[in-house]
């Protein structure tokens, strides 16, 4: 079986978008606003705007820091429960990313791409 990969996506685009997206592949960014060992979940913050994230699938041991920067690619799910969460399958920290410059690439891919 093939896996998608993961198509760049901020929040508020996630959120935007609604059901559209429910088991997508994407890939999100933010910062680490929750994280709750016992549940297996952390919640990611972007532009005001946050998001559930799942981490019981996720094989990556990553040091989890509240107000570090993280990546990850995972499946949209809004089934679940009320609000949408991502079902993350890798995750990374991102603290040394220039989040501007970032943001233009994205722009510039999108322009190029779509």
């Amino acid at each position: 079986m093939q896996v998608a990969p993961g198509r760049v996506l901020h929040i508020p685009e996630i959120l935007a978008q609604g059901l559209r997206l429910n088991g997508d592949s994407v890939r999100v960014y933010g910062k680490l606003v929750q994280y709750e060992c016992s549940q297996k979940f952390v919640v990611i913050e972007y532009s005001g705007q946050q998001l559930r994230i799942v981490i019981e699938d996720c094989p990556t041991m990553v040091p989890w820091k509240v107000h570090s920067c993280y990546q990850f690619i995972g499946e949209l799910d809004f089934t679940t429960s009320k609000a949408p969460q991502l079902r993350a399958r890798v995750a990374r920290n991102v603290d040394g990313l220039d989040i501007e410059l970032y943001n233009q690439a994205l722009e510039l891919c999108r322009m190029y791409i779509n």
